[in-house]
């Protein structure tokens, strides 16, 4: 569980989306009555993929760090005038972005990062600067995209299967509760119903599957309605894929949260998996709370 005083950390590489990233995170921490820290790094040596760019790369570091402290000013600008009177640091480090971010998330309550063009053939360069922090991340990570620049009164959508982390469950009441919105939990992905071509469905009682589906789904969530009372929910067992149904639900959503398996980076990025048809596809900020915790980082790092 993150300390209440850790800020949100967002990701400034001068693009537009982390500008904008910045400014939603900015009216997050605002909700979340924390500070704001807008952190900039390198690209990494692994982003340029020879030798001679990485020398390139060094040759040019005064002028990466004149203008990663002129973006971070800017940032921290657009913060200030998003909500006035906001608490916000800066950081601008000489060490690859990735890197920065997910060592900053060891003491976050959240990582933001603006969303970059995630198509099937960037999606597999361990370069990656978000697909690298939500792997390595020990808080969630939100990935912004989109035009919204503050809360909304739209729900938030919660992935739920028999293997979600709590940490995904706390993550989505938390924004529900902090929002004031309704908590959409989807269950998806689910055995009920065969396909059209099955020709043998009396094999298996299908509507007592169903029912199944809906009690672990009620079981899941009841530790967080009695924790969280004040969230409404409402709940959605699909018989669709996971990412089908949760696109489907993000179209009115305002923010969509999903579990990470502690998958190396690379067998997370397989085509198909939930995570990386969200990132490519929706419309609206993911975020990925992986299942390392703070607490499991300070307990190997002790």
């Amino acid at each position: 569980m993150s300390d209440p005083n850790w800020p949100i950390v967002v990701g400034i590489d001068g693009s537009d989306e982390s500008m904008s990233a910045a400014r939603w995170a900015a009216a997050v921490a605002e909700r979340f009555d924390a500070p704001l820290e807008l952190v900039n790094g390198l690209p990494g040596a692994n982003h340029l993929l020879t030798e001679a760019a990485t020398a390139i790369r060094a040759a040019a570091l005064a002028e990466y760090r004149e203008h990663g402290a002129a973006i971070l000013k800017s940032a921290e600008e657009e913060a200030r005038a998003t909500v006035p009177g906001l608490e916000v640091f800066t950081l601008r480090c000489d060490e690859p972005a990735d890197a920065l971010l997910a060592s900053r998330s060891h003491t976050a309550q959240m990582v933001v990062l603006g969303s970059e063009a995630i198509t099937p053939a960037t999606a597999v360069l361990v370069g990656s600067t978000t697909l690298a922090v939500s792997a390595r991340s020990t808080c969630p990570v939100v990935v912004w995209r989109g035009n919204q620049s503050v809360p909304t009164n739209q729900p938030v959508v919660l992935g739920v299967d028999g293997r979600t982390d709590a940490a995904a469950f706390r993550t989505a009441f938390e924004f529900a509760h902090r929002f004031d919105v309704e908590l959409r939990a989807v269950h998806a992905g689910s055995s009920f119903r065969p396909p059209a071509w099955m020709t043998i469905p009396f094999l298996v009682d299908w509507d007592g599957l169903e029912t199944l589906e809906w009690a672990n789904l009620l079981k899941a969530l009841e530790p967080w309605t009695d924790r969280y009372p004040d969230v409404r929910v409402t709940n959605f067992v699909e018989p669709d894929g996971a990412a089908t149904a949760l696109l489907r639900h993000a179209a009115d959503a305002q923010l969509v949260v999903v579990g990470s398996r502690n998958r190396p980076l690379l067998a997370g990025t397989i085509l198909g998996s939930t995570g990386l048809n969200l990132l490519h596809h929706c419309p609206t900020p993911v975020v990925v709370c992986h299942s390392t915790t703070q607490e499991d980082h300070a307990k190997a790092s002790g």
